[in-house]
């Protein structure tokens, strides 16, 4: 039939069940034939169809062929591929709302419910990773932040690249320790950048309030 491209804004998520009887995660998509299908295979499946319609004795609505071939894929290691792109809502409103779509995993890499994925928008960590490009992250869970790639959700703050209270950069802090305790002497999210417009975001006490460490970066699973 030729070459083909997927919709990739036009992924439905959705379940079949398998021999056991299990529900398993599959995603639909639309591919888009590269030429249209000739006229004569265009007739040839018309053909097709209306001499299986007649064998069955069953009538059928009519289907018109485009070029437009649809199937379903089950993911062996199915994550969730959020869009942080001007996300309205907060992470957990996401998450809850089933804002997502499922893409295959990395091979040969373990990943439990911990782990999801997320398309980096933008350059201000084109070091390390390129604007476009997909990403597996990690659910923050405890323990230091303190030089590592992080995506954070901070309703104060927009970040430009992600239009929304997203943003994807290394976390640095430092701390005053007394007695008794410690604090944040200050929070610093800093771009890893090879554009030196990008600035580094100050979390304050003011604004540190409505900020959340959300997941650890991983690693770039696949570039634009």
């Amino acid at each position: 039939m030729g070459d083909v491209s997927p919709e990739l804004n036009n992924v439905e998520q959705s379940s079949i069940k398998n021999d056991k009887g299990k529900q398993i995660p599959v995603v639909r998509i639309k591919f888009n034939l590269a030429n249209p299908v000739t006229v004569s295979m265009y007739n040839y499946l018309q053909e097709k169809r209306e001499t299986k319609d007649s064998a069955v004795k069953k009538q059928t609505k009519t289907i018109h062929t485009k070029n437009i071939i649809e199937f379903e894929e089950t993911f062996k290691n199915p994550i969730p591929l959020y869009n942080f792109y001007a996300a309205a809502g907060t992470f957990s409103e996401m998450q809850t709302e089933k804002d997502f779509t499922l893409i295959e995993g990395p091979e040969n890499t373990n990943l439990n419910n911990d782990y999801f994925a997320c398309k980096i928008v933008g350059q201000s960590m084109n070091k390390i990773i390129p604007d476009g490009s997909i990403c597996l992250f990690k659910i923050y869970t405890g323990g230091s932040r303190n030089g590592k790639i992080v995506l954070v959700e901070n309703r104060d703050i927009q970040d430009p690249d992600f239009n929304s209270a997203f943003t994807i950069k290394t976390y640095t802090s430092e701390k005053v320790v007394t007695e008794d305790n410690w604090v944040h002497k200050s929070i610093v999210l800093r771009p890893n950048s090879y554009d030196n417009s990008y600035k580094n975001i100050i979390i304050t006490e003011e604004n540190a309030e409505g900020m959340r460490v959300v997941a650890e970066f991983v690693k770039v699973i696949e570039k634009k």
